[in-house]
């Protein structure tokens, strides 16, 4: 009797421990594209930024303009109506909020200037208003690091 009491004490104890381990967890659960998508769409800007005819190497588009199927465009001006350059999210591959609200991801996409996929790890605010990210053309960078040669900071306009 009390081997089969001590065995269902431990039994229950262990799915106290795997239910709360999933619920510790729960903030790594992957988002719905869309719902990224509708999150990401909107202006972003940064004056700070000038980018020559679309060529990454020349520095960031001052604006960049998200829509919520998952394409956007790039703008030399905050001000511009012409885009110098776009592109098209191809895969959000994972999502997760850390204890701040900010939701961070990982996503592939294509920009104008190639066929090539690229590699993001991006981070948009818990306020929603900043947006920054690291890019790579081999894979996805490891953390968001300001000093990364990709590295882009954007406010929603």
């Amino acid at each position: 009797m009390k081997t089969s009491s001590f065995v269902l004490i431990a039994v229950l104890i262990l799915a106290v421990l795997i239910v709360a381990g999933s619920c510790a967890t729960g903030q790594k659960a992957q988002m719905p594209e869309e719902d990224l998508y509708k999150k990401l769409s909107g202006t972003w800007v940064n004056e700070n930024y000038n980018m020559i005819a679309g060529v990454i190497s020349t520095g960031w588009p001052i604006k960049w303009v998200v829509k919520s199927d998952g394409t956007y465009d790039w703008f030399g001006e905050s001000s511009d109506t012409d885009r110098i350059g776009y592109g098209e999210y191809k895969a959000i591959v994972d999502t997760w909020t850390d204890p701040e609200g900010n939701l961070f991801y990982k996503a592939t996409f294509t920009v104008h200037l190639s066929t090539s996929v690229m590699y993001q790890l991006g981070m948009i605010s818990g306020s929603g208003t900043e947006w920054e990210f690291v890019m790579s053309g081999i894979n996805f960078p490891p953390e968001i690091d300001p000093k990364h040669g990709l590295y882009a900071f954007y406010y929603r306009q």
